[in-house]
C-alpha cells in the first residue's frame, strides 16, 4: 500500500512540475520571439551604419576631389 501511495505521490509531483515548467514556457516563448526581433533589427541596423558610412567616406572623397580641383583652377 505504502509504494503505491509514494507512487501516486510521485505522480502528482510531477503533474505539478509539468504545470509549473507549461506556465514558465508559455511566459518565456513571447519573451524569446521579442529578443529574436529584436537581434534582427539590430543587424539591420548595424549593416545600414555601415552601408551610410560607406557612403560619407565616398563623399568626402569626392568633396575633397572637388576642393583639390577648385584649388588648382585659382
Amino acid at each position: 500500500m505504502e509504494t503505491a501511495s509514494n507512487s501516486e505521490n510521485w505522480i502528482q509531483q510531477q503533474t505539478a512540475l509539468n504545470r509549473q515548467i507549461e506556465n514558465l514556457l508559455q511566459i518565456l516563448e513571447p519573451q524569446r520571439t521579442e529578443k529574436a526581433q529584436l537581434m534582427e533589427r539590430h543587424l539591420q541596423l548595424l549593416q545600414q551604419v555601415e552601408e551610410q558610412t560607406q557612403q560619407i567616406t565616398i563623399w568626402e572623397t569626392e568633396l575633397e576631389e572637388k576642393k583639390g580641383s577648385i584649388n588648382f583652377c585659382k
